[in-house]
């Protein structure tokens, strides 16, 4: 009985994979993805593998090397980090009315599974900005507390890491320290962004966000995408901005 048994596991293990006389083109790849890179913003990602008509996605630990058998050939593999709101349709993620842009770390890739095995190291590449605005206001006046944020992107495409269109309006909450932060994917270089401020009953002004983020010459194509920091001045009509990239910073002043 127990070489019977023994006997079922052998062909067991064999079916799971080619044998040594089967014709080697027909077999699997063995896909390896080395996800530590992500530690040190998550502790599960999520995967994401195309191959032709196939097409699959799970979270799995960052503290482990994601497997996977596939079909040979050429497939596009996607890791990403920081979904909270985005919804997943096909291969986008679609941000819900009103809902902050989430802050996505992706690593994208088209990877060659000819051989048995293939092997990689997903690094993560910063997909959303950061953006920081304090607003100084005239002596006497109350300044306006509802901002909204409106942009004509509504997500991103995970297969290709470009911007979904699509009308996107959320709000923007004041921080405990008086100024505004919200989060903004990763968009067109023409894309159109505005902060809408209103007062208690209609809309006091509008802030070219967009414009400015160009005349300062933001790189929405970069891989990793930067922060940046706005200054608006009321009293004196200025905005002054900071662009950051961890490296350094570059400050520069127009008139609002």
């Amino acid at each position: 009985m127990k070489s019977f048994a023994a006997t079922i596991l052998t062909v067991i293990l064999v079916l799971e994979a080619c044998s040594v006389w089967e014709e080697r083109a027909g077999c699997p790849c063995r896909l390896e993805i080395d996800m530590t890179s992500f530690s040190k913003y998550t502790a599960r990602t999520n995967v994401a593998v195309w191959n032709g008509t196939d097409a699959w996605q799970e979270t799995a630990p960052v503290s482990e090397t994601y497997v996977r058998n596939v079909k040979k050939g050429e497939i596009l593999s996607s890791v990403w980090s920081g979904r909270r709101e985005g919804q997943i349709s096909g291969t986008r993620l679609v941000m819900p009315p009103r809902a902050e842009p989430d802050s996505l770390r992706i690593f994208n890739a088209r990877l060659d599974c000819q051989d048995e095995t293939c092997r990689v190291k997903a690094v993560p590449h910063k997909q959303f900005c950061r953006v920081t605005i304090r607003v100084i206001r005239e002596k006497g006046t109350s300044y306006p507390h509802l901002f909204y944020v409106g942009s004509d992107c509504c997500g991103m495409d995970l297969q290709d890491l470009s911007p979904v269109t699509g009308d996107h309006v959320f709000p923007v909450r004041e921080q405990p320290d008086g100024a505004f932060a919200f989060t903004l994917l990763r968009h067109r270089q023409a894309s159109d962004i505005v902060l809408a401020i209103y007062d208690e009953r209609e809309r006091a002004d509008t802030l070219p966000l967009g414009d400015w983020m160009r005349e300062a010459g933001y790189d929405w194509e970069a891989e990793d995408l930067s922060d940046i920091a706005f200054t608006v001045d009321y009293a004196r009509q200025r905005v002054g901005i900071v662009l950051s990239d961890w490296r350094e910073g570059q400050i520069l002043e127009m008139e609002i």
